[in-house]
């Protein structure tokens, strides 16, 4: 782990400490320093908070590892007859797999939605203050105004989805789209 030096080593410690569990709080009073400390010198000094955040993805990664690990592999459970263990039965965990599978499917690298359409409002605002694309803004405004009614609202209905529905309906009412 690529800490960040200081005089005071406590701060160092506290990073190795954050790392391991990802508990700012316990990793505060682990190596010495309070957590009004900790977070004013996470506020003062970028590459600490940089620090921070490292130690703390490394702290996810341990725990998504052995999250895994039990899914995969099992742990051993030991079982007894008459209070004396007779042996031992690994066990996995189906419920653990799937959680697992679902938090990585919902993690995609592609783009989402949402991200897109923020992306694509922000090049039409941007390119409203470029004199050579602003004849192509106002022609692109002008035939979407002439498209047909169901487009605009399959247009609308999937940006508002994107971004989720609450407050939709509110707002066409107060746009006077719909009564």
């Amino acid at each position: 782990m690529n800490l960040v030096h200081s005089d005071d080593g406590r701060y160092d410690a506290f990073l190795c400490f954050l790392s391991y569990n990802g508990n700012v709080t316990v990793s505060a009073e682990h190596s010495g320093l309070s957590l009004s400390a900790v977070r004013r010198r996470q506020g003062l000094s970028r590459s600490f908070a940089d620090a921070m955040d490292n130690a703390k993805e490394a702290a996810a990664d341990r725990l998504r590892f052995e999250a895994w690990q039990r899914a995969v592999h099992g742990e051993d459970v030991p079982y007894y007859y008459q209070g004396v263990q007779v042996g031992s039965k690994r066990r996995r965990s189906d419920q653990l797999m799937a959680q697992l599978l679902r938090a990585l499917s919902q993690h995609d690298t592609t783009l989402d939605k949402d991200e897109a359409w923020t992306l694509c409002f922000i090049f039409v605002i941007i390119a409203c203050f470029i004199p050579s694309a602003q004849t192509y803004i106002e022609r692109g405004f002008f035939v979407l105004d002439n498209t047909p009614e169901w487009f605009r609202w399959a247009m609308l209905t999937s940006i508002s989805a994107s971004f989720g529905l609450r407050g939709f309906d509110k707002f066409i009412r107060r746009k006077g789209i719909v009564k």
